[in-house]
């Protein structure tokens, strides 16, 4: 693994046969990567996937969402599925905070971290709008 070169370059040094470095080369294209520009250190993954093998969940991978939801509701996370949101503030012209009501409840300010839709749920305030 060196992170100075690029994925080609080292299954090329480690591979003599041109079809191990094409297999080998495939592990880039998981996350769209291409192995002529992206780093060495993209070999893990076929380091990963060959050598220590590959997991998959017992119920296929629908079983990761449940497992984490499951964790999340044992922490005392609470869910609200099928909530309309009330509000939505923006800051730059990207979305910064949604405002949604739970019927029968307080509303909720859901700070949004990322692009990626993680939320950070605030303590319940109840606004007067």
């Amino acid at each position: 693994m060196d992170i100075t070169k690029p994925l080609n370059e080292l299954n090329e040094e480690a591979f003599d046969d041109k079809r191990l470095v094409q297999l080998f080369n495939r592990f880039a294209t998981y996350n769209g990567s291409n192995p002529y520009v992206t780093s060495g250190i993209m070999s893990m993954i076929q380091h990963l996937e060959h050598d220590l093998g590959v997991y998959m969940p017992t119920n296929g991978l629908s079983d990761i969402s449940k497992s984490i939801y499951n964790l999340a509701n044992d922490l005392g996370v609470t869910f609200s599925f099928n909530s309309s949101i009330d509000k939505i503030i923006t800051h730059k012209n990207k979305v910064t905070v949604l405002m949604l009501y739970i019927i029968a409840g307080p509303t909720y300010i859901l700070t949004l971290l990322t692009s990626s839709l993680i939320l950070l749920i605030r303590s319940p305030v109840r606004l007067f709008l």
